[in-house]
């Protein structure tokens, strides 16, 4: 541990950094565009995020930091239709997850919180209820909760 406590850096949020977001996800998408083509060969021409699709993306909030984005530029070249140039910010905005005001998660289905009840239950009730809600699918209720499912897997095991 000491070894790789030589020197610490902080490294600020995604969400603290908005103006990088346009950047990564640039370079994430084309890497993984060129990984899908090199399996499929033919040339890589990258598409650019219009305006509207970069405001959607540096509006949210990042929980998952820049994994989450390199995850979503993934899905988004999965779901890229072929010959596009420019990506919409309506196919941004279905691949982002839905706002906690919006998201029809556990909240919304009616987990009642009693009072007096700690943050660290209502965390528990909420996890609970999100696991009920995807049949114990822990990538679903991850998806849910708006956590990554290793952050998900972590506080199940109590960590």
């Amino acid at each position: 541990m000491f070894r790789l406590n030589v020197l610490p850096l902080f490294i600020p949020r995604l969400r603290d950094r908005s103006a990088d977001i346009e950047m990564l996800a640039s370079a994430f998408l084309k890497k993984q565009l060129e990984q899908d083509i090199k399996n499929e060969g033919g040339p890589v021409i990258t598409p650019v995020f219009s305006d509207e699709a970069l405001a959607a993306l540096k509006a949210y909030h990042w929980p998952g930091n820049v994994r989450e984005l390199r995850n979503m530029m993934t899905r988004l070249s999965v779901r890229l239709p072929t010959g596009v140039r420019e990506i919409s910010a309506e196919l941004i905005r279905r691949l982002l997850p839905k706002s906690s005001s919006q998201r029809a998660g556990p909240v919304d289905e009616g987990v009642f919180i009693p009072k007096g009840t700690t943050l660290a239950d209502a965390e528990w009730l909420l996890i609970d209820a999100a696991l009920k809600q995807a049949n114990f699918n822990r990538s679903k209720a991850a998806e849910l909760l708006g956590i990554g499912e290793r952050t998900l897997r972590r506080k199940l095991n109590g960590n």
